[in-house]
């Protein structure tokens, strides 16, 4: 099993200008988004995460079969999967995969806990398959992806502050 955490941030100044591809000052902060990976048998994604309640299974097309939390926690989960997908893409490396989510950054509150997420995703996942750490460019790439699905139109800033 692999494991890999990145941090949440915080930005100090310039929070609208981010948006614009202005300037800001951003940091760090000392909460981790936590992912461990590992392969399973098959080629779907199962995916825990114990902090909100959820758990469940993506297959091979992308439909969300509930374990524990409901039918809706797919919104959760799901860039989760995303993030995984576009690793096993650019690997050219599909396997089925089992992923566990623990963050100390609480969700909603500005600190990037689904940019952290998404960061220690990527990393977990790309040392899984290929053996190696993955640059730290790939990495914030493609954790971006997963940014996507949460925000639409990310700035980008905090899957780069946390990678």
């Amino acid at each position: 099993m692999i494991h890999a955490s990145a941090p949440g941030k915080a930005i100090l100044l310039g929070e609208h200008s981010v948006v614009y591809r202005g300037p800001a000052i951003v940091l760090a902060i000392d909460l981790r988004a936590h992912i461990w990976a590992e392969m399973r048998e098959g080629d779907g994604i199962w995916i825990e995460a114990p902090d909100i309640g959820a758990s469940g299974y993506f297959d091979i097309d992308g439909r969300y079969h509930p374990i524990r939390g409901g039918p809706e926690r797919w919104r959760s989960l799901n860039p989760i999967r995303v993030v995984a997908l576009e690793a096993m893409r650019r690997l050219e490396a599909h396997r089925g995969l089992r992923i566990r989510v623990e963050s100390e950054i609480p969700p909603a509150e500005g600190l990037g806990s689904s940019a952290a997420i998404a960061v220690a995703t990527a990393a977990a996942v790309g040392r899984l398959l290929s053996g190696e750490e993955l640059p730290l460019d790939a990495v914030c790439e493609i954790a971006y992806e997963g940014e996507r699905i949460v925000h639409g139109t990310p700035s980008g800033i905090d899957n780069h502050i946390s990678t």
